[in-house]
């Protein structure tokens, strides 16, 4: 099935890796760009009292990024995104 195809081909797919780094003006560029003005994303005092305590980037925002470190031929053959996170991403 289409899956187990796609799991072997990523299994297989060589690792890319390369430092993303997210800043201030990041954040509010890609909430203006996408309306999500989560104050977790904006407000350094909100984010404090989150269980984080700090402002967070937008997942969507990174998995962009991830997508734009892909070089052109491994882009244009994905078919399908799934994204996992195993903590919070944030600012530099």
């Amino acid at each position: 099935n289409d899956s187990s195809v796609s799991r072997s081909r990523a299994r297989s797919a060589p690792l890319i890796s390369r430092p993303l780094r997210f800043v201030d003006q990041d954040l509010t560029l890609f909430a203006a760009a996408s309306g999500d003005r989560n104050p977790l994303h904006l407000d350094d005092a909100f984010a404090r009292r989150s269980p984080v305590g700090a402002r967070i980037v937008h997942g969507s925002l990174v998995a962009l990024a991830l997508l734009g470190i892909l070089p052109a031929d491994a882009l244009a053959a994905a078919r399908s995104v799934r994204a996992t996170f195993g903590g919070p991403v944030l600012l530099d």
